[in-house]
């Protein structure tokens, strides 16, 4: 018999997975990937430290981030190279 694929959306990660008060560097944050890994860090509590050659979308992407969890995090940082 086949299994059935499961599907990722209807499993709550954040009951088995916890950051919160971790430190967690992403280098190349404003990508797709790295844009969509910052969100997922971000609700599994981390403090997320973005990093991109892109100054203006690390500025978008930290006051988005912020605007969306205020309340799990201290802040969000950009890195300058």
């Amino acid at each position: 018999m086949k299994q059935k694929p499961v599907s990722l959306e209807l499993i709550d990660f954040t009951n088995k997975f916890r950051l919160a008060n971790k430190n967690i560097v992403l280098t190349g944050s404003t990508g797709l990937l790295g844009s969509a890994h910052a969100i997922a860090l971000a609700q599994f509590g981390a403090n997320v430290i973005c990093t991109d050659i892109n100054l203006e979308k690390i500025d978008q992407q930290v006051a988005s981030l912020t605007s969306r969890y205020p309340s799990q995090h201290q802040g969000y940082f950009r890195i300058l190279f």
